[in-house]
């Protein structure tokens, strides 16, 4: 209790000192922290004060139950005072609450009118839930006009997630692929990396194969390895294990890209890599790593390394005993039946 009286004394001299906005933002910086107790207890003078920000930020606590007890009703009701305040970031927690029926039941028609309250108040997620709502129209009426502009105001306000769905919706719905490579680019220099994968897909799985087109998905594939992306590696892998003009085959290089995409947990990296390690000399041949990868692969049930191990146990590339033999036999058949296996 006396830590707590004191820890306002000084909290209200630093209201003096700084203002309202720099102790938010130091309460926000112990929340990225996890350090959510000493959040609230920066905060609660300011929610005593009923100031909009810190009523809202409270209300997220309480909403996801960090540093306080979980209580969504609770929550909800900070979220309303903090609204009618008219802090935009509210509505959006509000137009949360109502979709997803947290602290309250689902309401979609309460929804879309705080998401609309928060877009008139400038909130980009508001508009990106809004965009959401309306052109999947799963929970309301499809209205791609509305959609789209609401998307394309959360997209300039640099929300990476808008930016990719837009590139999404261009490339599935308007068979756009000019505009979805733009989205998808925006949405990678935001730091959504599946955007730069995406616009590299574009043009990888482009036909006819044009030279052009591999330079194309290589330089935004790049892009995303630079981030980490696995599925990226891969590709890149693909390319050079293949020899896709204008890239010479590199078995080494590609052996290389399929490790980083295996070391991220990337299942069809493993049976590249069990094949790479049972047939190339160049990458060094090595059965007992091969058999492991393929294994690997196997368990995470990756169409293409059930079909090589199987036909490596076959045919003793890797020695396999009747147990293994018959489960690989048996999910080779599974997969047959479920879908046609493509190398």
């Amino acid at each position: 209790m006396i830590r707590l009286i004191f820890i306002i004394f000084l909290l209200f001299n630093y209201l003096k000192a700084w203002g309202i906005e720099k102790v938010i933002k130091i309460a926000s910086d112990y929340i990225d922290k996890g350090d959510f107790s000493k959040a609230v207890e920066i905060i609660t003078p300011l929610v005593e004060k009923e100031d909009p920000y810190a009523l809202n930020m409270m209300g997220w606590l309480y909403m996801n139950g960090k540093g306080v007890e979980k209580n969504e009703k609770k929550a909800l009701e900070l979220y309303m005072l903090s609204a009618s305040k008219g802090f935009a970031k509210a509505y959006y927690n509000l137009g949360l609450s109502y979709e997803y029926g947290k602290g309250t039941d689902v309401d979609i028609a309460k929804a879309i009118y705080h998401y609309k309250e928060g877009y008139s108040r400038g909130d980009p997620k508001s508009a990106f839930a809004l965009g959401k709502l309306y052109t999947k129209g799963c929970k309301t009426e499809k209205n791609f006009d509305d959609g789209i502009k609401y998307l394309k105001y959360s997209c300039r306000k640099k929300i990476s997630d808008s930016c990719y769905f837009l590139g999404n919706i261009y490339e599935t719905e308007y068979r756009d692929e000019k505009k979805a490579e733009k989205y998808y680019i925006k949405a990678g220099e935001l730091g959504y990396v599946e955007g730069f994968r995406r616009a590299g897909n574009i043009f990888f799985y482009k036909k006819p194969i044009k030279s052009e087109n591999i330079k194309k998905a290589v330089k935004y594939y790049n892009l995303a390895l630079e981030k980490k992306d696995p599925v990226s590696a891969y590709n890149l892998g693909t390319i050079y294990l293949s020899g896709i003009e204008p890239f010479e085959k590199d078995e080494i290089k590609a052996y290389e890209l399929f490790n980083i995409s295996a070391s991220s947990g990337y299942a069809p990296a493993f049976g590249r890599l069990g094949v790479l390690y049972a047939t190339s000399q160049k990458s060094g041949i090595d059965l007992n790593r091969a058999k492991d990868y393929l294994m690997k692969g196997v368990k995470s049930n990756d169409p293409y390394s059930i079909i090589m191990a199987n036909q490596f146990c076959k045919n003793k590339i890797i020695l396999c005993s009747e147990e293994e033999k018959s489960m690989l036999e048996e999910k080779y058949f599974k997969n047959l039946n479920n879908s046609t296996i493509k190398e």
